[in-house]
Order: C-alpha cells, then sequence, then structure tokens
C-alpha cells in the first residue's frame, strides 16, 4: 500500500517503511487520544486590539525607562501575551521575571478591560 502513493520515493519505503507501519499498528492498538484544537490567532476576537493596547503600554514604559522598545518586548512577545490572555494559554517565557516586575499593573488593568477574571 505504501508503494501505491506516488508522493513516497520508493527509498523512502524501503528505509522508513518497517518504522512507519509499527508506528501505525501501536496507534491503532491504544485508544486514540483527541488532540488538543489549535486556535489560530486570526480566530482570537479582540486580538490585534488588545495587542495594540499592550504595545502602546510598552512603548510608553520604554520612554519612560529611556531603554528600546525591542529590549523591553518585541511585537511577537506582545502578541503572544495578548494570546494567552484571550485563550488561558501559558504566557510567554519572557513575560516572567523583570519584565513582569515593571508592567505588571499597568498590563493587568488593560487584560481586565479585554478579559472577565
Amino acid at each position: 500500500q505504501l508503494k501505491a502513493v506516488e508522493s513516497i520515493h520508493p527509498r523512502s519505503i524501503r528505509l522508513y517503511g518497517e518504522l512507519w507501519l509499527d508506528l501505525v499498528q501501536n496507534w491503532k492498538a491504544k485508544e486514540a487520544t483527541p488532540i488538543a484544537r489549535v486556535l489560530n490567532p486570526r480566530d482570537v476576537p479582540q486580538l490585534k486590539q488588545l495587542s495594540n493596547e499592550l504595545e502602546t503600554i510598552v512603548k510608553n514604559s520604554a520612554q519612560k525607562l529611556d531603554i528600546p522598545v525591542a529590549l523591553l518586548m518585541s511585537k511577537r512577545v506582545i502578541r503572544k501575551l495578548a494570546f494567552s490572555f484571550l485563550t488561558d494559554e501559558s504566557t510567554p517565557a519572557l513575560w516572567n521575571g523583570w519584565r513582569r516586575k515593571l508592567l505588571a499593573d499597568q498590563i493587568a488593568a488593560k487584560k481586565k478591560q479585554f478579559v472577565n477574571s
């Protein structure tokens, strides 16, 4: 059956075919556990708005501290932080530590506007 799949190279079947079959058989023998649904950030309401609000807080704090904004928190981390607030996912690792101590009060106040917790 593996040889019938055109997108699999014959050498791959020869090298890994037994392993693949073993994996499938082991998976079938166990009860299949449902895979957790992964949220697409585009499907999270208010993510963009909360991200923008958090970015403003970070920019203002960086100016007050006279440090580069990117050192305090990058846009990517800000977006992950906002995503974690709205979806109850774990917060980014960079949020723990000195950044949290500096920004926790301001960000907590903003979070309350978006999240009922």
